[in-house]
């Protein structure tokens, strides 16, 4: 069924100015709000007297937009995407919200607004408090569909399509090196996916250096693989 495109309503446009103008006041209410906890730190327990409805969250998050520390657009687009690109610098929050951003596909690179994103590409375009180049991205699309194979193959073997730890398995069978390389790329993707979902749960926690030492112990060993080195 072909959907019909009728004359613009005129009331879209003042609907979308409704929510634009609402914005803007966040904006203001943000500000206003980081003067008052300026004047005075206990201004958070003044507001919920008079309006317990607005929780501390909701108070952070005016504080964080006051303090251009979160683009209010992401805030009312509530998206998986959105929520990812919190983590970013004020910065590139407003820019990538704009324009896109940079994802590499099976049908190769393209700009999409994060909005689009799916789960699986976000966990690919972002690591935590940065956004992955395109050649970082293809790495991890071209481990994670060596992977796959690996996986399928064994799946055919074993007959148990229901097993996910099958790809964490080491395969005796094959050359020790290179599956050495694979469980590596593989721990290495996993600890990339940890920061992103840490820098979600609490932007700059100081729990992320362990996760850095990590990377910097399985990027030693795989360093150590490749060159021969073991």
């Amino acid at each position: 069924m072909t959907r019909q495109i009728t004359a613009p309503d005129s009331r879209i446009t003042q609907f979308c100015a409704l929510i634009f103008s609402g914005i803007e006041a966040w904006i203001k209410a943000g500000k206003l709000l980081c003067e008052m906890k300026t004047e005075n730190p206990e201004v958070f327990f003044l507001i919920r007297v008079e309006r317990p409805e607005l929780t501390i969250e909701i108070l952070e998050t005016f504080e964080r937009i006051g303090r251009q520390e979160i683009y209010p657009y992401l805030v009312a687009d509530g998206s998986p995407g959105a929520r990812h690109l919190m983590a970013l610098p004020y910065g590139e929050q407003r820019k990538i919200y704009e324009e896109g951003v940079l994802v590499v596909t099976k049908r190769g690179a393209q700009i999409k607004k994060v909005s689009q994103l799916s789960l699986i590409e976000l966990g690919r375009v972002f690591d935590g408090e940065r956004i992955r180049s395109e050649k970082e991205q293809s790495e991890i699309l071209r481990h994670r569909r060596r992977a796959s194979l690996v996986a399928r193959a064994r799946t055919e073997e074993n007959g148990n399509e229901d097993d996910p730890t099958l790809l964490l398995k080491a395969d005796l069978g094959a050359e020790p090196t290179s599956e050495l390389a694979r469980l590596l790329g593989l721990a290495n993707a996993i600890m990339i996916e940890c920061r992103s979902l840490l820098a979600m749960v609490k932007r700059e926690s100081k729990k992320d250096t362990h996760i850095t030492n990590a990377l910097i112990e399985i990027g030693s060993l795989r360093f150590a693989v490749n060159e021969g080195e073991l």
